[in-house]
């Protein structure tokens, strides 16, 4: 167990991974909804911070069976995905468009928060990749 303030927590998320999503607003919006426990120490928020890594992989149906379980999940929003994914992975052809649509359609797990829907990059990798291809004849006009 790791207990980290909130502050504490966004620098740690840095380190692991420079380019995330993740921020402290985020994280205080996510315990103000309930997806992510905390403790109050005083006036400040606590949380586990290795329990942060398990709910955020819960969060985006990212399981154990794929070796995803033992780091941080990547988390970016759309557009920084997109930006991301063009460059790592032009091979799937996505659009900042496409992404969008396959989170409405349910094919793409994220995390909504506010207006913004926050995404992790192991998920346009196989096995999760296969939700990606297009499978329905009305999707592609």
């Amino acid at each position: 167990m790791r207990l980290k303030t909130i502050p504490q927590a966004v620098v740690k998320l840095h380190e692991d991974d420079p380019g995330t999503a993740l921020n402290r607003s985020m994280l205080l919006t996510m315990m103000d909804e309930g997806l992510l426990d905390y403790e109050m120490r005083g006036n400040r928020r606590v949380i586990d911070y290795d329990d942060l890594y398990v709910r955020l992989r819960e969060l985006l149906g990212l399981t154990e069976e794929h070796g995803y379980l033992s780091s941080l999940p990547h988390i970016r929003t759309i557009d920084s995905a997109y930006r991301e994914l063009k460059e790592t992975r032009p091979e799937l052809g996505l659009s900042e468009e496409r992404i969008r649509m396959l989170i409405d359609t349910g094919r793409l797990v994220c995390i909504p928060i506010g207006n913004r829907s926050y995404i992790a990059l192991e998920l346009f990798k196989p096995p999760y990749d296969r939700r990606l291809m297009v499978t329905d004849e009305n999707e592609r006009r």
